[in-house]
């Protein structure tokens, strides 16, 4: 069967000046790249390479690639701008640089450079369509060097090639049925928007310890399961939201494209997968900042008052002296073992300290008393 690439090609340029006519495709113009956004569904990123051409995040461009074909949404930009390619000798080193001139504005295009550092640190500029003179563009050079000298660098730190850092604010658990009739527990990933980033498979024990931990969560107690075979879509329902979306800070997720997505239509394999969690490190407090630098002075030590001598200097006479009222003399209680009191008969009482005395106990009772003496 025989391929006609032109007519495919027609086919996507038509789709795109279809959607740039009625409105259903916007473009927006970002610094290095633009968006395309078709209707409501997902934007897709345009970016311009070095040799000229452009690429796509789309599904479609990634199967049409090897082909030479652009996809609709590049087609769309294309059509929405004039491309110019400008050749500039520089240091015996031939650069292409494309050049993106906006319809609308016939003051300025935009350039793609590299600035030597550190292998070469990509930059778009603007690029007048009045010269700029040696001192402009040397101030523009000179500009980069002091931002990378201050500590600027060109790009995100710890991540690989296609990786991508977003600050995860709310959470959501589902559950996948299997056919074994055990369960696997989703957890949907946002990120700052209504719909969800990612949508996480915890498919043993070991993601949901290092889901737990880098949350500091329960997965099982502290998120609420959602019965629902697709992520919720915050702000639709209040009660839902409060219900079963959880508020969550501190932890990034970093994520790539899943190389097993074949596009919107795609509903086995989700768009992005999880790399890890990554939870940042806990804001140190700052060391209070004192008002001044002038010591505060200490208090003066408090006086000591005479209550009495404040009274006599006021006029108070002297208090009376309380009278001494004579206490009776301490009782000594003498007790039996067998808890009898000894009587107040005097010969009682010097025989029952001798036998204290003698035995160091005291007698068992009266009559053992009585006996020890009759012996």
């Amino acid at each position: 069967m025989e391929i006609n690439l032109a007519k495919m090609q027609d086919e996507r340029t038509q789709r795109a000046q279809e959607g740039l006519a009625d409105g259903s495709m916007a473009i927006t113009s970002k610094p290095d790249h633009w968006v395309v956004q078709h209707g409501d569904k997902e934007p897709y990123k345009v970016e311009l390479l070095d040799d000229g051409s452009c690429i796509c995040s789309c599904w479609d461009f990634s199967r049409i690639r090897k082909s030479s074909l652009r996809c609709k949404h590049i087609e769309a930009v294309r059509l929405y701008s004039d491309k110019h390619t400008v050749t500039t000798q520089t240091n015996n080193n031939l650069f292409h640089k494309e050049v993106t001139m906006n319809e609308n504005d016939n003051n300025y295009g935009l350039v793609k450079l590299y600035h030597p550092v550190a292998g070469g640190v990509q930059c778009t500029l603007p690029l007048p369509t009045v010269a700029l003179t040696k001192d402009q563009a040397q101030a523009m050079f000179d500009s980069l060097n002091i931002l990378l000298e201050v500590g600027f660098v060109p790009t995100q730190m710890g991540l690989e090639q296609g990786e991508t850092k977003e600050a995860v604010t709310h959470l959501a658990r589902r559950s996948k049925a299997n056919t074994d009739n055990t369960s696997t527990p989703i957890v949907d990933v946002y990120c700052n928007g209504n719909f969800k980033v990612l949508g996480v498979y915890l498919n043993n024990t070991d993601d949901i310890v290092a889901f737990n931990a880098a949350f500091g969560l329960d997965l099982f107690k502290d998120i609420p399961l959602y019965d629902g075979d697709t992520s919720i879509e915050r702000g639709k329902n209040a009660d839902r939201d409060k219900k079963y979306v959880v508020p969550v800070s501190g932890v990034d997720a970093i994520y790539k494209l899943n190389p097993k997505w074949e596009g919107d239509d795609d509903k086995k394999h989700s768009k992005r997968m999880l790399v890890r969690w990554e939870p940042r490190a806990p804001k140190s407090s700052p060391a209070p900042v004192p008002i001044n630098d002038t010591e505060v002075p200490s208090a003066p030590p408090l006086k000591h008052i005479d209550t009495e001598q404040t009274l006599k200097d006021l006029g108070f006479p002297p208090e009376a002296p309380k009278p001494v009222v004579p206490q009776p003399p301490a009782t000594t209680v003498r007790l039996y073992a067998d808890g009898t009191a000894v009587s107040s008969n005097e010969a009682e009482s010097r025989a029952f300290d001798a036998y204290v005395l003698k035995n160091k106990k005291v007698p068992a009772s009266l009559q053992g008393l009585r006996d020890s003496v009759a012996a």
